[in-house]
């Protein structure tokens, strides 16, 4: 990583203060295989809320249920979850 929202990032930077920020906003990263800006790449990532990662683990969680349900009963038997969000 070379820099994060246009600040470059130096050996021995704390660049985990720079992602402090509100999930909504997007950061931009500077990548390379090397520390050089030739041939480097931007990525963008938006953090998601502490609601939007809850869901998700959750959808993992049932997921994961449904396919040891499926392996443990050979097929015979489906998960069902009971109760709605």
């Amino acid at each position: 990583m070379l820099s994060v929202n246009g600040k470059e990032l130096k050996t021995g930077d704390n660049y985990w203060k720079l992602f402090n920020i509100l999930p909504g906003r997007k950061f931009e990263f500077l990548v390379n295989s090397k520390p050089s800006r030739d041939a480097a790449w931007t990525v963008t990532l938006e953090p998601l809320s502490a609601a939007a990662q809850g869901n998700l683990a959750y959808d993992r969680w049932v997921d994961e249920r449904k396919a040891m349900a499926a392996k443990i009963s050979g097929g015979k038997v489906g998960y069902l979850r009971g109760e709605s969000r």
